[in-house]
């Protein structure tokens, strides 16, 4: 396939998931400026002192991510999973949050329980701002099928039905990237390029487990010659920093790692799981359906 030069397809597959990053970043910042003003019980826009203050809406789960972040910009990487019982992902995402939440600390922002967390304007477009190579990668995605009439509806589709809830209600910064390093790896693999495919399938998976799952698929594409080099790639740099953090804190990092909690009260609980339960571990479970993967 061709690449349009300025002006051509791929200008025009970036320039779409620019403005639609900015739309989405208008959302978030809308969402967390008029959530405590619909929704607030009478609009708490007053600190103790009675003063009227900016409140913020965000998610609790956008700062399990800038907790674990705090510990990899001290130099604790080792010990990241004391942050949060809420941070069950391989550590990748607070390292690259790290340098940021740096600067925001020298800078004195806040953090919750603060009304106005001004840590938040700091790490949003960051966080939002995934959406945009993600997006970009959706659209390459398309085209390399040669569906080229239902490229932009797909990024369209991808902005409201991935983005909107991982990345400008929840915050999932991790999630995203996960799906950015599929994605892109899917891609190489269309080229043969097997080597890179897995590299960038193993940031992915060092982001968020569950992209482990695209490995017997990419395995399966791949000639018998090639298997050992992707499968080495994909698997050796979140085989590296879970054997470190188990190594260095086995107490916390065990429990996150190999006993992650799920919470059957959110969503639809399984026939064998009591719905009133708090929580359940799901990681024998997550191991089978990778098994069955393969």
């Amino acid at each position: 396939m061709a690449r349009g030069g300025r002006g051509g397809p791929a200008d025009g597959a970036w320039r779409a998931a620019v403005l639609l990053g900015l739309a989405l970043l208008a959302c978030q910042l809308a969402w967390a400026l008029l959530v405590p003003v619909v929704f607030g019980d009478g609009c708490p826009c007053r600190d103790q002192a009675g003063r009227r203050v900016l409140v913020l809406a965000t998610s609790g789960d956008f700062w399990v991510a800038p907790a674990a972040a705090r510990y990899v910009a001290s130099g604790a990487l080792g010990f990241v999973y004391e942050s949060s019982r809420y941070l069950t992902a391989l550590p990748l995402y607070p390292i690259l949050l790290a340098p940021l939440v740096a600067v925001g600390q020298a800078l004195g922002l806040s953090e919750p329980p603060a009304p106005t967390p001004t840590m938040w304007l700091l790490l949003a477009p960051f966080t939002v701002g995934l959406a945009v190579p993600l997006l970009h990668q959706v659209r390459g995605l398309v085209r390399d099928a040669t569906a080229r009439g239902a490229a932009l509806s797909a990024q369209v589709w991808t902005a409201v039905l991935v983005a909107v809830p991982v990345l400008v209600v929840f915050g999932h910064g991790e999630d995203a990237l996960a799906l950015l390093g599929v994605l892109a790896a899917v891609r190489l693999t269309a080229r043969e390029r097997w080597v890179e495919a897995g590299l960038l399938l193993g940031l992915a998976v060092a982001s968020k487990q569950w992209a482990l799952l695209a490995l017997p698929a990419l395995l399966a594409r791949c000639g018998p010659r090639e298997r050992g080099g992707l499968a080495a790639a994909a698997l050796a740099l979140p085989a590296a920093l879970a054997l470190f953090v188990l190594a260095v804190d086995w107490a916390h990092a065990s429990r996150a790692l190999l006993h992650a909690p799920n919470y059957p009260g959110y969503g639809h609980a399984a026939l064998w799981v009591p719905a009133g339960a708090g929580t359940v571990t799901t990681a024998p479970f997550r191991l089978g359906a990778l098994a069955l993967a393969v």
